[in-house]
């Protein structure tokens, strides 16, 4: 099985050094998929499609032409109409269109304020994947390190075994955690692949390009969040876009209640004269005919204005209440993010600076004692399973706590700069 896990890692190691490698840092891997994944150039096309739905807007009808023929002419005094051209446009209310367009910027708005916040909620999902590959990596160098332990300590165990020091049963045990291990390690392996699968998935790249992992990363003191608690609630981007939707659905309203509005028409007829077939006396035989006039539309009700504008006002009072429940939300989520970070911190320092360096020292210690016969065999494995235990929650820590300032980073709108880490 060791040969089998070791010859697979050996070849995937082969093909990630010849495949096109990008740096694993959440920065630059956001940094690529602006720029590679199609989410993103699908909200480009959606704010592009909304400023064609701008520019379409606040523009009076298309005016209309009408052409009017009988089989049997109208006879007027002047003769019989032979045909008629009606040429006609439409005027709303004053101020409808300039409302309509104000509509359709928002839009806009809303289209360009969508596009940054997928922006922020793509980098926050490539830190949660890179999250999920740094802790795969992480414990299979871990379990390297410790599956290389475990081979000195089985010859050891093996050589004190014949002189009757060590029982058969703890022999086996060593055995099956050093064969369990290595079953891990190739489900790590796997795991890991899939892990990359995904995030070339997420970030538009080949299904197959590999990873460049830097083998520094930065400290904690580097998330250390010391201005996140003075930015104004409603300069963060959820709070900007409930404000857009509040506008958006204002001008919704003002729209409904003009539509109950009368709205105007002019335009003017030109009907084609024939000779009259009766003599009309003194009114003079043929010559076209010219109407202009005026028109005003009123509207009765019938089509449901009225409806539409209650159920357009009870909106525009939702997206406000949404709005103010919003500043209440976002300011309590952001104090929690915080205090989580502080609180991760904090349990990343007592695993650094005492709980890893303590075990190591204890491990040491009870393979010593394990060596002169005063401590047992699963002595020593129960000390290395606790090193592994506090090794993973250290690094779990680290983890978290890079996930959870791309969450604060997202929901503050605090953009990463080019070579940033996050």
């Amino acid at each position: 099985m060791r040969a089998t896990v070791m010859t697979i890692l050996l070849i995937w190691a082969a093909v990630a050094a010849g495949a096109d490698s990008l740096e694993a840092s959440p920065g630059v891997l956001w940094e690529y998929a602006l720029a590679n994944s199609d989410k993103m150039h699908s909200m480009d096309n959606l704010i592009v499609s909304s400023d064609m739905v701008r520019e379409a807007s606040g523009r009076l009808p298309d005016p209309s032409a009408r052409f009017g023929w009988s089989p049997l002419p109208l006879e007027t005094r002047n003769g019989p109409a032979l045909f008629s051209i009606t040429f006609m446009q439409r005027i709303p209310w004053p101020g409808f269109l300039s409302k309509e367009r104000s509509l359709a910027s928002t839009g806009v708005d809303l289209a360009t304020q969508n596009r940054d916040l997928a922006a922020l909620e793509l980098r926050s999902s490539i830190t949660e994947l890179w999250s999920e590959m740094y802790l795969v990596r992480s414990r299979m160098e871990f379990s390297e390190g410790e599956s290389a332990r475990l081979q000195v300590l089985l010859e050891a165990a093996s050589a004190k075994y014949e002189t009757g020091a060590v029982s058969l049963s703890d022999l086996l045990r060593l055995e099956n955690r050093i064969a369990l291990l290595e079953a891990d390690q190739y489900r790590m392996e796997l795991n890991l692949e899939a892990l990359n699968t995904a995030m070339n998935s997420l970030l538009g790249r080949s299904l197959d390009d590999g990873f460049r992992w830097s083998g520094a990363l930065p400290g904690i003191e580097n998330f250390r969040q010391h201005g996140y608690s003075g930015i104004d609630v409603s300069d963060f981007p959820l709070v900007r876009k409930s404000l857009i939707e509040v506008e958006r659905a204002r001008f919704t309203e003002e729209l409904s209640a003009e539509r109950r509005y009368p709205s105007f028409e002019i335009g003017a007829t030109w009907s084609m004269i024939g000779n009259p077939s009766i003599e009309m006396g003194a009114v003079e035989e043929g010559g076209d005919g010219l109407m202009i006039f005026a028109g005003l539309s009123l509207p009765l009700g019938y089509s449901g204005n009225s409806y539409r504008y209650r159920a357009a006002r009870s909106s525009a009072e939702a997206a406000f209440l949404i709005h103010s429940q919003q500043l209440a939300v976002l300011t309590s989520r952001r104090a929690n993010l915080m205090a989580a970070i502080e609180g991760l911190m904090n349990l990343h320092s007592s695993y650094e600076t005492d709980i890893v360096p303590n075990l190591e020292v204890i491990l040491s210690l009870t393979e010593r004692e394990w060596m002169t016969g005063t401590r047992s065999l699963m002595d020593v494995i129960e000390v290395i399973s606790e090193l592994r235990a506090a090794h993973l929650e250290m690094v779990g820590a680290y983890s978290q706590i890079v996930v959870s300032t791309a969450k604060l980073k997202e929901l503050t709108g605090d953009t990463t700069k080019r070579g940033e880490f996050l």
